[in-house]
């Protein structure tokens, strides 16, 4: 594919060899096989604030081409003079193609189309839930070397909290039933493990955990940490001894109201 070398000339700082180089370099553009696209054409300003000085575009077959003229010995005299009569910024841009352009389309597409889990973790934490982990977390007194599961854990506020805890001889485990919020979740941390599963059958034997969160009305608020043997099957996979601690949202029609929901 084409490529352009881009010379943005900001300065002449030594008009004698600028001419010494313009004596010579038009004719090593030509024997490499490029051509002059623009030779310090006026320019007119329609975005931004940059003001190109002297732009200058040069166009070759492909890559190697532009390279080969670049480096070789005809044009390396004549570029030491540029860059001593001149201040200037040059870059090496590769033209388009039909795959290219399929890929940049591609490529858009995949930074401005985000999952539903994206969009929670990026609108509903930060106003709803990310303050309350590390609340939470204290409350239920998650310590160092606890082993800790987050059951519903979402994107991960709350196991994230228990980590900053447990510290390096602590484990914390991350389970919960939507795929695409444990993947957002495993962005963040890669010492939890994140687990797919449900708060009905969790998959790990019984007492495997010294502390674990139970999620309290899902509708409103996705978890809250706890320290006591249960009897159902989320309480099945703690250690006998603890305590447990459970934090209710705000009513609904308050919560509505907030940022995370505009």
């Amino acid at each position: 594919m084409s490529t352009y070398c881009f010379f943005d000339v900001r300065e002449i700082t030594d008009q004698a060899k600028v001419e010494q180089y313009l004596a010579g370099v038009f004719a090593t553009v030509e024997q490499y096989g490029g051509r002059y696209l623009v030779l310090g054409g006026k320019s007119d300003l329609v975005e931004g604030d940059w003001q190109p000085v002297y732009p200058v575009i040069v166009e070759f077959a492909d890559g190697e081409h532009a390279r080969r003229w670049y480096s070789s010995p005809e044009y390396e005299p004549l570029k030491a003079l540029r860059v001593a009569g001149t201040q200037s910024n040059a870059v090496f841009l590769e033209g388009a193609t039909p795959v290219s352009e399929q890929a940049a389309v591609q490529t858009r597409q995949g930074k401005t189309s985000k999952t539903p889990a994206e969009i929670y973790d990026s609108l509903f934490v930060p106003a709803l839930f990310r303050q309350w982990g590390p609340i939470v977390a204290v409350e239920a007194r998650i310590g160092r070397g606890d082993r800790v599961i987050d059951i519903a854990c979402g994107t991960g506020v709350l196991a994230l909290a228990a980590l900053d805890r447990v510290g390096a001889e602590g484990k914390v485990v991350g389970l919960d039933p939507n795929p695409d919020m444990l993947c957002v979740a495993r962005r963040k941390s890669t010492r939890i493990c994140w687990r797919e599963g449900r708060a009905e059958q969790v998959p790990f034997p019984d007492e495997s955990f010294d502390r674990r969160s139970q999620p309290v009305r899902p509708d409103v608020l996705r978890r809250s940490s706890s320290r006591t043997a249960g009897t159902d099957a989320r309480g099945q996979v703690r250690r006998p001894a603890g305590r447990r601690g459970l934090r209710l949202a705000r009513p609904v029609a308050r919560l509505c109201r907030s940022g995370g929901y505009a």
